[in-house]
């Protein structure tokens, strides 16, 4: 997946469209936008009376014209029976910094005890802040370390590390999906905790925090393998932060299963902006 965020969306209704930009037998890639009303809630301006190819301009079109593209990007798919070829194991690792000690002999976390308890070794759950502007975390349960030595925290500043479970509504029998994975590689209320610090020092706002908007300008996601058609309860995410400069960071994003296999792998841009800037008032759709 390629995404580009043109402008920014509010919570409501939406319009996907989808275009077969190419249909093969390995891979088909798709053309995606999501569109909807402008922030201001007015009518856009018509700039083409040209019809829809294969379309007759009626209604549909019309209600189109009151919408702008927010998001547009290619998704490139494929059918699993038609992926085959080399596989290799490379020796890859998470690593620097080492995951955070769990309970087990080997260091591993034990989410049985995690998920009972709430604790294990130096994981604890998080609650994550700033719900009211940061709405989509509160579908997942995050655990993180919470015992840390000074030291360890100075060097995960700019990179954080997850235990997550998928519970959208708060249900608990949700399990993380496919779907529901490509929403995963975006959720890392850590990474934006440490974010808001480095912002707020910056700018010296004395490290107040919940200052700061962090709006995705692109978005790449590789889906490196397909879960199970059940789903999983558990997954593990690492994310790094290699440099912030002029009001733009990047984010690397690892995801991995309860064994350690890479399931994806995403990367992204965004911009830091006062929070402001997307929290004042504007046209209910």
């Amino acid at each position: 997946m390629q995404l580009s965020f043109l402008r920014r969306t509010a919570t409501g209704p939406a319009v996907l469209k989808v275009q077969d930009t190419k249909l093969g037998r390995r891979t088909s890639t798709l053309h995606v936008t999501l569109l909807q009303r402008p922030d201001n809630g007015k009518r856009k301006q018509s700039q083409s009376s040209s019809t829809t190819e294969g379309k007759d301009k009626g209604e549909d079109e019309d209600e189109d014209e009151d919408l702008e593209v927010k998001v547009a990007g290619y998704i490139t798919v494929s059918p699993a029976d038609a992926e085959v070829g080399l596989s290799a194991t490379t020796g890859w690792k998470v690593s620097s910094p080492a995951p955070a000690a769990g309970s087990k002999g080997d260091g591993s976390v034990d989410l049985a005890t995690l998920a009972k308890t709430g604790r294990d070794g130096a994981w604890g759950k998080l609650e994550p802040q700033h719900l009211k502007f940061r709405k989509a975390t509160g579908q997942t349960e995050f655990y993180v370390p919470v015992e840390l030595s000074e030291g360890q925290r100075k060097e995960r500043k700019m990179n954080a590390e997850q235990w997550v479970r998928f519970r959208p509504g708060g249900d608990v029998n949700a399990r993380w999906t496919n779907e529901a994975l490509v929403y995963l590689t975006d959720m890392f209320p850590t990474a934006l905790n440490g974010f808001d610090e480095a912002a707020a020092e910056a700018s010296g706002g004395g490290g107040a925090k919940g200052l700061f908007w962090f709006p995705t300008v692109t978005l790449n996601i590789d889906l490196k393998q397909r879960l199970p058609e059940e789903g999983v309860e558990w997954l593990y995410s690492r994310v790094y932060t290699k440099m912030l400069r002029d009001g733009r960071t990047d984010l690397d994003v690892t995801v991995l299963d309860e064994r350690g296999d890479v399931v994806a792998l995403s990367t992204q841009v965004g911009l830091v902006l006062s929070a402001s800037r997307n929290i004042g008032s504007r046209a209910k759709l």
